[in-house]
């Protein structure tokens, strides 16, 4: 793990640790995969919903944009780096709204500067300014906060380098 990863996973923990912190919560993780590393530490009553079916490690299976849960269902909604795999991300946001209690708190990390991966499920990157606009004009209370600083383009950049050139090599092997 690259050095801007660890600090930005650091930033991300210790942000979960302070939201996450009642174990009365009911929680949703939305886009959550397969045994995420910070499930450890969150505290509360934890549905896993994800679009893959593995009945394992997903407890249920749908789509972000139609989340098959009642109104005001969960207390707290976590989702890191999923949000951006929507295809249709105001009706994702509306979902989100949706399902979460009135005074409830959501905890969403997405990518702003960053690669694109997983393609072509990779659609959308989001600044700050897109999360107000796309959040229903209900949900007033917001708190954003950068993972990252001013070094992390020049590391992506070395990073996407590491990851990139092998692939390159392959493909001039298969020539």
């Amino acid at each position: 793990m690259t050095l801007v990863f660890y600090r930005a996973k650091k930033k991300i923990e210790n942000e979960i640790k302070k939201v996450f912190d009642n174990s009365s919560d009911k929680i949703l993780d939305i886009g959550c995969g397969i045994n995420p590393w910070y499930h450890q530490i969150i505290k509360g009553s934890l549905t896993r919903f994800d679009i893959i079916d593995d009945k394992n490690h997903i407890d249920v299976t749908g789509s972000m944009e139609h989340l098959p849960f009642e109104d005001e269902s969960f207390d707290k909604i976590i989702s890191i780096n999923a949000l951006y795999f929507s295809s249709e991300p105001k009706k994702a946001f509306a979902e989100i709204a949706r399902v979460l209690k009135k005074d409830g708190k959501t905890f969403l990390v997405t990518p702003f500067m960053h690669p694109i991966h997983h393609v072509p499920h990779d659609k959308y990157r989001f600044s700050e300014y897109a999360f107000v606009s796309l959040f229903p004009k209900n949900v007033i209370d917001m708190k954003i906060i950068p993972v990252r600083g001013i070094f992390s383009l020049p590391l992506m950049l070395v990073h996407s380098l590491i990851k990139g050139i092998p692939l390159l090599f392959a493909k001039s092997l298969k020539k």
